[in-house]
């Protein structure tokens, strides 16, 4: 075919084009950072190499989540981006979300409540 090329190695044969896991398994964030943090912080002795995986795609996961319910929120609000108030009010609209970061202060800013 025209304009594919392939490696061909020292026996002759073509060579497949090594993919990296983040792309094989469809995620946005690198699973080497993720491995390289795990590593780097001595939280265990051992480490699968399945574990950067699983644990990016759940960061991923809560990002998505995060971020669909602050773009309803900034949108019900009449905004066309997302602030960190419009953040801060979906998280603290879930129920799930606000049991996860029940201990992190994303806006600082104090809403005037009459």
């Amino acid at each position: 075919m025209r304009g594919q090329r392939h490696r061909v190695g020292s026996s002759g044969h073509r060579q497949r084009r090594s993919r990296s896991r983040t792309s094989i398994y469809g995620l946005s964030f690198t699973a080497r950072d993720m491995e390289s943090l795990l590593r780097d912080g001595h939280y265990t002795q051992h480490l699968s190499s399945s574990a950067p995986i699983f644990l990016m795609a759940i960061i991923e996961y809560i990002t998505a989540k995060v971020l669909e319910l602050a773009g309803r929120e900034a949108r019900n609000r009449g905004q066309s981006r997302i602030t960190p108030e419009s953040l801060d009010m979906a998280i603290h609209n879930n129920l799930q979300l606000r049991a996860f970061f029940w201990n992190t202060t994303i806006c600082q800013v104090l809403t005037h409540q009459e």
